[in-house]
Parts: C-alpha cells; sequence; structure tokens
C-alpha cells in the first residue's frame, strides 16, 4: 500500500513543483526590471507550492497564533526538517534564504530559484555579506523572507548558534 501511495503521490508532487516554478519563471521573462512585482509572484507561488504538497503528502498543521500575511516582514525559525520549509511556505507568501547547493538541485531547485529565493555560501564567511544585501533589497521592496539563523538543520532539542548577521537585513529596515 505505501508503494502505491508514493507511487501517485511522487509524480504530483513533481508536477506541482514544476507548475509552481514555472509562473514565476515566465513571470520574470514579462514583467522585466519590475522588481517587487517579481517578488510578490514568487513569494505567491511559494505559499501555493507549499500548501498544494502539504495537501498532496498529508501535512497537518497546526497553527497557534496570528500568521503574517502582508507587507514586509521577517521570520527566523529553527530548522527541524525539510518539511519545515513546506509548513512555513504555505502559510504565508515568502522568500527563502537557502544554503547555495539547494540551487543546483533538481526540481527543487527550480522552485527556489523561480520564487527568488536568495542563495548563501556557508563555506564562505563572506558571503553573508552579500546576501544581507539581497535580504535588504527585498525587505526594502516589502517582501517578506524567511530565514534560518541557524545556518543548518538541527534536531529539534536545543537551539543552534543564532548567525546574527542574517538578523541586520531587518534590524537596519525596522523590521
Amino acid at each position: 500500500m505505501h508503494q502505491l501511495r508514493l507511487a501517485y503521490k511522487l509524480p504530483t508532487v513533481l508536477l506541482a513543483t514544476v507548475f509552481f516554478a514555472a509562473i514565476p519563471a515566465v513571470f520574470r521573462l514579462a514583467a522585466r526590471g519590475r522588481q517587487q512585482a517579481i517578488g510578490r509572484v514568487g513569494a505567491g507561488c511559494c505559499r501555493l507550492w507549499g500548501m498544494t504538497l502539504c495537501a498532496i503528502l498529508a501535512v497537518r498543521r497546526d497553527v497557534s497564533g496570528p500568521v503574517p500575511r502582508d507587507g514586509a516582514f521577517l521570520v527566523a525559525s529553527n530548522h527541524v526538517s525539510y518539511l519545515d520549509i513546506l509548513v512555513l511556505a504555505s502559510l504565508y507568501p515568502s522568500l527563502f534564504l537557502a544554503k547555495r547547493e539547494i540551487a543546483s538541485w533538481p526540481v527543487f531547485g527550480w522552485i527556489a530559484r523561480g520564487a527568488g529565493t536568495v542563495f548563501i555560501d556557508r563555506e564562505q564567511a563572506k558571503d553573508v555579506v552579500r546576501a544581507g544585501r539581497e535580504l535588504s533589497v527585498r525587505l526594502e521592496l516589502g517582501l517578506p523572507v524567511t530565514i534560518f539563523p541557524e545556518g543548518r538543520s538541527s534536531r529539534g532539542i536545543s537551539i543552534l548558534p543564532f548567525q546574527p548577521s542574517l538578523l541586520e537585513p531587518a534590524a537596519r529596515a525596522g523590521i
């Protein structure tokens, strides 16, 4: 039975991912230079992708408290598994900060790039400055951003040290 579910869920996940990655890619070509509009479409598609994948994979979300919906905001979350991304993406429109390697992943790298994800090379300490500038631009455009300030996933038992420079763009913008 497990194999049967996987047989229909995997192609559905891939199809949904390609669909939601294609929308911002096409919009990016049509709306050259309109960075705020491109970012909003990317963040919106990221949310629809997260909602769709949570539905396909039967991921139950239990939310307590208000969920941000509009304008520029920064969500800083710990990172326990890759489901964190789907769940957070499904709750509100957002652009993400992710490790550079994800950009080259087949399928999921497509949606990340298409949605406007900011990629950071964790092996190069000075790349935090570049990524911070990109986060600042997105926040100044009024776009929401989600980061994992621990810099990597953990078992969730304790909180790893934060990379404070990742919080700086939001602090500078008063967000």
